[in-house]
């Protein structure tokens, strides 16, 4: 997976603690099963039916047992049940943004620890986009868009981050991990920036009608420290 950055900047928005599924419908079952009928001749087709039964049972009862037994041998096998089709794959993986890792903030050297000591704050403005299957495997197609603004102890013009994707499955094992790092850039006399990150991801399935319930699990690649401010942040 190769991310690609855009030059385009999201706007700076407070990101959701989980957010739902990238944007694809099919990801929902909630609708009730089309369900037809495959016969249509109601009552009158049945009787029909049930008349020439009628009719075959009294002309067999004129035979003997030899006879009928021949007859019997004669009859083909009846047909092997069909088998079931697979299950076919609806919907995506879940996105997720993890809430304790959906921001970043970067103090200035030092215990100060209030907003005058605020060098950077980053976050997980949103996403988008889509899956696809193919065999073996789902692709993910995704843009990550990432936020930040200067705070009053900022010194330069550029910001640096690091960010993960990490994939679960659906007993919420992590899978996979991969960290990558990206740059803002602010405009002259602009405290506000961002950038969009272009990702594909391949999950390998054994089953294709799990995939959606695999899990991309998003996030800033903290400190302890960050990571401890984060969880005591209000």
């Amino acid at each position: 997976m190769h991310p690609t950055p855009s030059t385009t900047p999201p706007p700076l928005l407070s990101p959701p603690l989980v957010s739902p599924l990238v944007t694809n419908d099919s990801n929902r079952a909630d609708g009730p099963p089309q369900t037809r009928f495959p016969w249509g001749g109601g009552r009158r087709r049945l009787f029909g039916v049930l008349l020439l039964a009628f009719a075959v049972g009294l002309a067999g009862c004129g035979g003997n047992g030899e006879e009928e037994a021949a007859a019997a041998a004669d009859d083909p096998p009846p047909p092997a049940p069909a088998e079931r089709p697979a299950p076919q794959p609806t919907g995506c993986p879940r996105v997720s943004i993890l809430s304790d890792a959906a921001q970043m903030v970067v103090f200035r050297p030092g215990p100060g620890r209030d907003l005058t000591d605020v060098a950077l704050r980053g976050v997980i403005a949103g996403f988008d986009g889509g899956c696809e299957y193919f065999d073996g495997y789902v692709q993910v197609a995704m843009r990550l868009s990432l936020a930040a603004e200067q705070g009053p102890a900022a010194t330069g013009d550029t910001a640096g981050f690091d960010y993960f994707i990490a994939i679960a499955d659906p007993e919420g094992r992590v899978l996979s991990k991969e960290v990558f790092d990206t740059e803002v850039r602010f405009p002259p006399g602009g405290d506000q920036g961002g950038t969009v990150e272009t990702l594909d991801y391949r999950i390998p399935l054994e089953e294709p009608a799990a995939g959606r319930f695999y899990r991309v699990l998003v996030g800033f690649q903290l400190t302890p420290a960050q990571l401890e401010y984060n969880r005591g942040s209000p």
